[in-house]
């Protein structure tokens, strides 16, 4: 290995590694620190799920690949067969893991003769502790620093709390900006024991973005999610107005943030209104604020959200309840780019970028003289269509794990998983933090109890208020839905829905698991009596 051969040549080596905890970051940091001069070193962070697609792509611009701490896949063939293509290119793989033995991925890693790893490592203690096993030379600064950290959590000092966030950062920007190079800078910050105050500007401003937006990411593994945060990174790419079509609750304002956190305007003020509920002189105070004396109880004068926003981005919620007055007065400012305060009568300059949200049927409204086609027209430059949770069932478990994971520390069980993937979500991802709220009064152990009275009345309630409105559009989605709205009235008996339905169990089991691969058709009837 690098560190642990005579050097006949430069050597180039792709360290791969885990992200979501501080020793993935300190075990990476102490193999940059103990790396020979000669040795080319990449470091990227890197997903279990995308570490068999990873090293498909690899060829033979890395003599060795060390992948440290990322976990194997229970289902091993993709990764046995990436692996042993890359030996055959003259490629070295070698893994190291703090995972416990025995463990069932590495008898199953066994038994299917994967040779292509040159050297497989676990230790039954941390992951920084494997490191410096198999690394002698290995900088036990490094490891110092790690075991610092727990002293950090307690507040005694350290900046191990610093890089923890940092670590975070690095995570949040390769996740919402693709920015993968960004992790290999703080892993080489880490390893010349580098404190806050000497990091590097890109260093300072990632923490900066990551303390703005990181509260706020659009998670799940959806394709429909995939297609949105492309859409999401198109959309932040250029300056134009952009129009986010959806149900309330799908995370419209979410959507929006992340394209001004992506933008060239991320370093000025993002400003979310939502325009219900308010009469067109409060409506044209807040866009445009006020003069000192303007009217009555105007003692001062006032910036509106224009102004506030120069510069930055403006979103405007619930655009289609605008009065037609007020869609005038947002007109003007969009055509000249200028305003004027109630009261006064200079004109002001402003430079915003506008991006606006609806949970209504815009076309329509505009048919109906509703909605001005002239502001239609200035403000769907760029359209994200975001559909219903239930049309994307597979993001529940992504949104619970890092909701719960946030807010408790622990992560959520398999169980508690299983029974929030059993509901509609009418409510989508608003519904969900919510029943994640109550969970969290009672303990993660009380969620299947709480599916199963949420199931009994939240479908049926939405179904009685919507009518056929409420089933997507999407066919697949539609037999989900009708499926999953079935179980909830059968009081979630499997049996007795599908019975109902006249599926086999095992059906009814796939669609509540948001396997919509089976075909109704081809399924046999359930039998059960």
């Amino acid at each position: 290995m690098l560190v642990q051969e005579a050097h006949v040549k430069e050597k180039s080596v792709l360290v791969l590694s885990g992200w979501y905890y501080l020793s993935y970051l300190a075990a990476s940091a102490a193999v940059v620190a103990a790396a020979s001069p000669e040795d080319k070193l990449t470091v990227r962070a890197i997903s279990m799920a995308a570490l068999a697609p990873t090293l498909e792509t690899l060829g033979p611009q890395f003599d060795e690949i060390l992948i440290l701490g990322v976990g194997l896949e229970k289902s091993l063939t993709r990764l046995a067969t990436a692996v042993e293509a890359l030996q055959q290119k003259g490629i070295r793989v070698i893994w190291i893991s703090s995972r416990p033995q025995p463990n069932p991925w590495l008898v199953e890693l066994q038994m299917r003769n994967l040779k292509g790893f040159d050297s497989i490592f676990v230790s039954e203690d941390s992951l920084v502790s494997a490191v410096a096993q198999y690394f002698p030379t290995a900088s036990s600064k490094i490891f110092n620093f790690f075991y610092l950290y727990e002293d950090a959590q307690r507040g005694e000092g350290s900046y191990a709390s610093d890089y923890s966030e940092l670590q975070e950062a690095a995570g949040f920007c390769q996740r919402t900006r693709n920015d993968c190079e960004l992790f290999e800078v703080v892993v080489r910050a880490l390893a010349k024991h580098q404190p806050p105050n000497q990091w590097e500007k890109r260093l300072t401003d990632a923490v900066r973005d990551y303390r703005n937006y990181g509260y706020r990411e659009f998670l799940g593994t959806s394709p429909a999610t995939a297609r949105i945060r492309s859409e999401i990174h198109q959309a932040a790419g250029f300056d134009g107005r952009v129009m986010i079509l959806g149900a309330s609750g799908t995370g419209k304002e979410t959507i929006a943030l992340q394209i001004h956190a992506n933008s060239a305007r991320r370093h000025h003020e993002f400003i979310a209104f939502n325009c219900t509920s308010l009469t067109l002189d409060l409506l044209e105070d807040r866009f445009f604020g006020h003069e000192k004396g303007a009217f009555t109880g105007a003692d001062t004068e006032r910036q509106g959200l224009f102004e506030r926003a120069d510069g930055g981005t403006l979103f405007l919620d619930e655009i289609a309840e605008l009065p037609l007055p007020a869609q005038a007065l947002l007109l003007r400012v969009l055509e000249e780019g200028r305003l004027t305060r109630l009261g006064g009568h200079k004109e002001i300059p402003v430079n915003v970028r506008l991006i606006t949200a609806t949970n209504r049927n815009l076309f329509k409204l505009v048919r109906e003289k509703k909605f001005r086609l002239d502001l239609f027209f200035r403000l769907n430059t760029f359209i994200v269509e975001v559909p219903p949770l239930v049309e994307r069932l597979e993001d529940v478990a992504e949104i619970a794990k890092d909701w719960w994971y946030t807010r408790h520390k622990e992560y959520l069980k398999d169980e508690s998983l299983a029974a929030l993937k059993t509901y509609n979500y009418p409510g989508n991802v608003r519904e969900l933090v919510n029943v994640l709220e109550r969970a969290s009064l009672a303990g993660q152990d009380s969620i299947p109890e709480l599916m199963k009275r949420q199931c009994c009345y939240g479908a049926q309630l939405f179904c009685a208020e919507n009518g056929a409105e409420g089933y997507p559009d999407n066919l697949e989605a539609a037999k989900a839905f009708h499926i999953r709205t079935v179980y909830q009235k059968n009081g979630c008996n499997q049996a007795r829905a599908a019975k109902a339905l006249g599926i086999a169990v095992n059906t009814l089991k796939k669609y509540l698991a948001g396997n919509q691969e089976t075909s109704l058709a081809d399924s046999e009837p359930n039998r059960d009596s």
